[in-house]
Parts: structure tokens; C-alpha cells; sequence
């Protein structure tokens, strides 16, 4: 498999007439990227918005990764369709994920044109798992809209299985919400940036609990604080005013463009954690009201979020009593296939 200036060399493509690989070139391929995405959002029915700097942030997260390499385009007689993209983490529970994402129109979806990039994936990852620890177990992962039948079918097609749901929840915002106090000792301040630091240690202990957890490295910080989603003047932040220590949050965010667009008006209640000394006091239904009434305050009309359908601290169930519907038609399922 030989790069060159604007293709990739593999073998099978020449079984497909008109399908070109080529890798990522610059910044200008966001776009590329955004564009497929956009296309086939509107298929799927996906009611959120991302931006280039989305595509830009997400991929400053990956691990392991070269995107000269490991950011594929392909291309049907000169047409972007599809684009892919790969790399590995160790996961907290000692195995190896490796990771496959990306979208591909679904006109596309045909059995030679997703098998190819599909079979370049895995074998580029198979080839990485070889510096990995042989005896650590070693899974590709993957992610879709399960109303996307065409890629959740295909996948399921070549041996993959769902690990997991993960549920959109939505909340009208004149619901009635009752009274949530917070516990005793417990208070909100606005987060300042000399506080940041204690923010971000305290989530990342409280979802060391939460499936899937990978320790961040040092450099993440500093990523987290460039995110689009980063928006301090909209966290929910508890102290326990004994300890000097952070207790929970609600790190919500808005979407101005987004509610341009679908014409709502919507507040994001996310990234919401409790440290376990202070959990089963009420704390995060206290926060979350909190976080409401700051979106009601703002004219908000819905509130949302996501979760895991199988989370270990009874999320779900929290935000169904805190009156969040499920939005069937946008869960997200995790796929795996184990490397043998």
C-alpha cells in the first residue's frame, strides 16, 4: 500500500472502476469532510449541527495517529462519497480499542464500495495492533445513529455487535420541576478561570466509573479548554464549602447556530458528574434543576442530553425522574468486533 501524491495504491480498488482512496491533504478537507457528513446528516435525519472546528477539535483528541495516514478520503469518478479515518487507545480496563470512524453517503453503501474502505481499515489497525501487547485483548469499535440502517446494517454485516446504547433525552422546559435543593455544606459558584483545573480533575475522577473511561494524558486540559462545547458561563459547578474541594457539575453549553437552524431554542444539560463521597445525596438532581432554570431563564425552550443507556450510577434513570424523555429515533449504538 503505497502513497502518492494524491492516491493510494490498494489493490482491491481496482476491482471497483471509478473508486479512488486518497489521503488527507489540509485543513481545506474539513470541509470535504463537513460537506459528506451534512449530506448524509439530512438522510439520517440528525437534527445537530457541526462545524469545520468541530471536525478540526475532534480530531486533536486521537491517540496514536498520523492524519496524513490515517484520514482517508474516497472518491467515485472524481466525487468525494465517503471519508474514514483510524487509530488506537488502551482503554482503562487494560485491552486495546481500535478505533474505526467516518461516513459514507448512503446511496454508497453497496457491498464493494463499503467493503473496501471497511477492509483498508482493519488491516491498516491490524498492522498497529502488532506493536500492542499480545495478550491483551484488542476489539475494533465503531459508531452510528442506529437509524442509519445502512451503516449500522453493514457493520452487523461483516461481524460487528452492539456493546452498547446510548440515549439522546430531551426535556420541555415548562415541565414542572419541583424543589431540588442542595445538600447541606454544598454550594454553586461561577466558574473562574483559576478554577478550571479543579473542574477538569474532579470529572475525570468522577468518570473513572463510566464504561469506556481512558485516563487523558497531560496536553488534554489544554484541549478541553479550546472545545467548542467549553463555555464556563453556563457550568452548574458544586463546592463543598468544608472541604474547599469540588463535589459535582453540570458543565451545560448552547448552540446558537443550531437553533438557527432548526428553528429551537434548546439548552444543552451535559457532562454532568458527581464524585462518589457526595453521591446518593441529591446533588446532581439539584444541579440539573439548577442548570434548567438557567436555560429557562435565557428563554430556552427544551433541555438535552446524552447518556448511557447501561450507566453504572443510575444516570438514566435520574434524568427520566427529572422528567427527560428518550428520543428513540437518535440513539447512537458502539459496535466492537474482537481482532483474533
Amino acid at each position: 500500500m503505497i502513497h502518492t501524491l494524491d492516491t493510494i495504491d490498494y489493490a482491491p480498488l481496482a476491482q471497483i472502476p471509478g473508486l479512488t482512496f486518497r489521503p488527507w491533504r489540509d485543513q481545506g478537507d474539513f470541509l470535504t469532510a463537513l460537506e459528506i457528513y451534512n449530506e448524509e446528516r439530512v438522510l439520517n435525519k440528525i437534527d445537530l449541527t457541526f462545524t469545520v472546528k468541530d471536525f478540526e477539535d475532534e480530531v486533536k483528541w486521537y491517540e496514536n495517529f498520523d492524519i496524513t495516514q490515517q484520514y482517508i478520503f474516497a472518491e467515485y469518478h472524481g466525487k468525494p462519497i465517503g471519508y474514514f479515518n483510524f487509530n488506537w487507545e488502551p482503554e482503562g480496563s487494560g485491552r486495546y480499542l481500535l478505533f474505526l470512524g467516518g461516513s459514507l453517503l448512503p446511496e454508497y453503501y453497496q457491498e464493494t464500495i463499503g467493503s473496501c474502505m471497511l477492509r483498508y481499515a482493519e488491516e491498516k489497525l491490524r498492522e498497529m495492533a502488532l506493536s500492542l501487547p499480545e495478550d491483551r485483548q484488542k476489539r475494533y469499535r465503531t459508531w452510528y445513529r442506529l437509524a442509519n440502517q445502512a451503516a449500522c446494517g453493514f457493520f452487523q454485516q461483516n461481524g460487528y455487535q452492539i456493546e452498547r446504547y446510548f440515549f439522546k433525552m430531551r426535556r420541555p422546559i415548562e415541565l414542572p420541576l419541583g424543589r431540588h435543593l442542595l445538600p447541606e455544606g454544598i454550594e454553586i459558584r461561577p466558574a473562574q478561570p483559576e478554577h478550571y483545573h479543579a473542574v477538569w480533575e474532579a470529572e475525570q475522577e468522577a468518570f473513572q466509573d463510566h464504561w469506556g473511561y481512558t485516563p487523558p494524558l497531560p496536553k488534554h486540559f489544554e484541549m478541553w479548554q479550546e472545545d467548542n462545547h467549553f463555555q464556563p458561563r453556563y457550568w452548574k459547578v458544586a463546592w463543598d464549602t468544608q472541604s474547599g474541594e469540588v463535589a459535582g457539575m453540570v458543565r451545560g453549553f448552547h448552540k446558537p447556530e443550531e437553533d438557527a437552524e432548526f428553528h429551537r431554542k434548546r439548552g444543552y444539560t451535559e457532562n454532568i458528574s458527581v464524585r462518589r463521597p457526595w453521591r446518593g445525596k441529591g446533588l446532581a438532581k439539584a444541579l440539573i434543576a439548577e442548570s434548567i432554570l438557567m436555560f429557562q431563564q435565557m428563554g430556552m425552550e427544551e433541555t438535552f442530553l446524552n447518556v448511557d443507556a447501561a450507566n453504572p450510577t443510575g444516570a438514566l434513570n435520574l434524568y427520566r425522574a427529572m422528567g427527560y424523555e428518550e428520543l428513540p429515533d437518535q440513539t447512537v449504538v458502539v459496535m466492537d468486533k474482537i481482532l483474533e
